[in-house]
């Protein structure tokens, strides 16, 4: 798919499912694509909806970190290195610093990296376009559409509320951080069972 499409079609989703009350209400798609970035930039934040691995170059006797603004949180960090007899001691500081802060980094040496799995915010450069798909995942593609026609509860009856669709999102992002926690349980410690 070219870029814009996936975005195209949840217009076309939305302009479908208000029928001819469409181009009364809604006469540009323009208007439809702030709404959904609207929701994106939301979940994004609230229900931790968009997970990046952000990698850092480590730093012989650099011991903090920053993050960048769109960081909402840090689930877990690896590393490329391991010290068999000096474990590297991790802290994420409050978002009021937006740093991680290591210890042990006079160990570091050159090729050393930290992951960091991060949720993080949509930004306006995230917005989603005829040209620019959301970066949301494609499990809340449809709640987004869904999202944009509970505005529009007044017309059709069978549209879900707001208060529903993003009790939805919810479910979805929590379903989604039980499987990365149980992964990184079973990763680090050995299976579950």
């Amino acid at each position: 798919m070219a870029d814009g499409d996936k975005s195209k079609i949840l217009v076309s989703k939305i302009r479908t499912d208000l029928g001819d009350e469409a181009h009364k209400l809604i006469r540009t798609d323009l208007m439809i694509y702030r709404k959904l970035s609207s929701y994106q930039m939301d979940w994004s934040k609230r229900f931790k909806c968009i997970k990046e691995v952000i990698q850092f170059d480590l730093v012989a006797n650099q011991e903090t970190y920053p993050l960048e603004t769109k960081v909402v949180s840090i689930n877990n960090l690896s590393y490329n290195f391991s010290y068999s007899n000096k474990p590297i001691i991790t802290e994420i500081t409050k978002h009021d610093t937006r740093q991680i802060q290591l210890s042990g980094s006079n160990l570091f040496e050159a090729g050393n990296v930290m992951y960091a799995d991060a949720y993080v915010q949509a930004t306006e450069d995230d917005a989603i376009s005829g040209t620019n798909d959301p970066i949301i995942g494609e499990d809340y593609h449809e709640l987004l559409v869904k999202a944009v026609l509970s505005e529009f509860i007044y017309l059709r009856k069978d549209f879900m509320p707001l208060p529903e669709v993003e009790r939805r999102v919810k479910e979805t992002s929590y379903a989604a951080l039980a499987i990365n926690r149980a992964v990184l349980r079973e990763a680090n410690f050995g299976p579950i069972f």
